[in-house]
Order: C-alpha cells, then sequence, then structure tokens
C-alpha cells in the first residue's frame, strides 16, 4: 500500500499550510466518506487480514518476525538521518547514523538491534513530522482504502519518504517488480502482525473506534511535532529526554491526550 503515487495530492499541501495549535483542532471535513471507508477497511482487516495474522503469529517465532522487522527498519535509518538534519537535531542525526552503522555490522544487516542495547534507542523521523516542525499545518484527516488513517500533511510526507526508500529502487538491482512487492507487502503485514492486538483492544474498549482512533493519530503526531521542537528551541534536549522518561507529557501537549500510540509504520 504505501508504494502508491502520492506526489499528486501535493497542491492540496499547500491549502493545509496553517499551523497546528494542537491535536484538538482536528480538521475532518470528508467525515462521512472517511468513516464509510474506515467501516471498509475493518471489515477487511476482520474477515480477511486479521485470520492470517493470528495463524501467523501462532506458527512463527517471535524472534523471526522481530528480526523481520528489524531489517526493514534499518534501511530507513537514512530517511531519518535527513529528517534529523531537516529539523535541526544534529544531536539525533549522531545518534541515528550510529544506530545504522552499529545495526549494519554487529546486528548483521539490521536483523538484530544491537544499538538499542548499547542506549541508542530508534527514533523514526519522517518528512511529515519534519513540515510539522517547518510550521506547516496537518490538513484535512483522510481515511484512504486499505490503509491507516493520515493527515494531508503526512500524505504528502510520505511521497518524499518514498523517494528516499531503499525498497524503492530494489526493482533497479536485479530484483523484480513482483519480488520487490512481495517484500512491500511482507514488511506491511508484519508490522501488523506486531500490533493486531492493539486493534482489537482498541474496538472492546471504545464506544466509537473511529472517533477514538482519529484522536490517537492527532495525538501521536503532534506530540513527535512537539518534541522535535522543543529540542530546537531553549529547553534542552537532556530535559526532554528526562520528561520522556519520567511519563510526563511535554507541558504543551493538552492533558486529554494521555495515551501514546506510534503510528510509524515503514
Amino acid at each position: 500500500m504505501r508504494k502508491v503515487i502520492l506526489f499528486l495530492i501535493l497542491p492540496v499541501l499547500v491549502s493545509a499550510c496553517s499551523r497546528d495549535t494542537g491535536p484538538a483542532d482536528i480538521y475532518d471535513p470528508y467525515e462521512q466518506t472517511n468513516r464509510e471507508l474506515y467501516n471498509f477497511n475493518m471489515s477487511i482487516e476482520k474477515n480477511g487480514l486479521r485470520p492470517g495474522v493470528k495463524a501467523y503469529n501462532t506458527v512463527m517465532p517471535r524472534s523471526y518476525t522481530s528480526s523481520f522487522v528489524e531489517f526493514f527498519s534499518n534501511l530507513e535509518e537514512p530517511v531519518t538521518l535527513l529528517n534529523n538534519l531537516l529539523q535541526a537535531d544534529f544531536s539525533g542525526a549522531l545518534a541515528t547514523t550510529t544506530r545504522f552503522a552499529v545495526n549494519s555490522t554487529l546486528g548483521f544487516f539490521g536483523l538484530f538491534d544491537v544499538a538499542e542495547d548499547m542506549g541508542l534507542p530508534r527514533n523514526r523521523k519522517r518528512f511529515g513530522h519534519t513540515f510539522g516542525v517547518w510550521g506547516i499545518g496537518s490538513g484535512p484527516y483522510l481515511v484512504p482504502p486499505l490503509y491507516r488513517p493520515i493527515s494531508t500533511r503526512e500524505l504528502v510526507g510520505k511521497g518524499f519518504d518514498m523517494a528516499l526508500d531503499p525498497l524503492s529502487y530494489t526493482v533497479f538491482y536485479g530484483m523484480s517488480f513482483a519480488e520487490s512487492a512481495a517484500m512491500t507487502v511482507g514488511d506491511v503485514f508484519t508490522y501488523y502482525a506486531d500490533n493486531v492486538e492493539l486493534v482489537e483492544q482498541l474496538e472492546q474498549a471504545s464506544v466509537d473506534p473511529y472517533a477514538t482512533l482519529k484522536s490517537l493519530y492527532y495525538q501521536s503526531t503532534y506530540n513527535k511535532v512537539q518534541e522535535s521542537r522543543l529540542i530546537d528551541s531553549d529547553r534542552p534536549k537532556e530535559k526532554v529526554e528526562a520528561l520522556k522518561k519520567s511519563g510526563k507529557k511535554i507541558k504543551s501537549v493538552p492533558k486529554s491526550y494521555d495515551v501514546e500510540m506510534d503510528f510509524d509504520d515503514e
């Protein structure tokens, strides 16, 4: 799904270039259509994807699936590095470079996250986050067919992410289109396999899963943007990290959004 051409909607971003004031300001002008697509996606997920994922999780060793995810995540570290630089987070850029070097060597081409054990946790940064740090607004909330919820800003950012994704170029290095597509599907499938229980919990605990997922999505993206802004402001990065480790939310994030959910799937 993530290999869809996204640059065609770049003009939409221009009309959405207003500064975000908080995750409570959710712009959902296409809610009726979004809800219909959400119900369609969940029907496919429940009746098709979820049974297969549960069977996969039952027969496939956890260590294998984790290594599969780590391998693809390691390939995307250069994208994080570039966004660190674009956000002027130079200490983050150094940490990302070190992570990539360590995991590509000691971690056997990224199959194992050795850097995490060395005190260098992964901190994904994508162009959608960078645009937010630059002050570009989220734009309309969207629910694409057969994909997760996403803002217009992040959807455009995905186009730039894809342009730098090594998997986008595998077809030019001896791999057929079918093989490249299979790797992409495997990447997305494995990510979902790691999060299927969270999806079920969301459904069971929420009266309106659509509204809950929308709020969690905006909370996640807003928090990432605010943390990046604080690192590049008068608040030292060490203080930001201390706040995160203490379990407290960054002061600028509304208290009504206390549950964290990571929507970085690539």
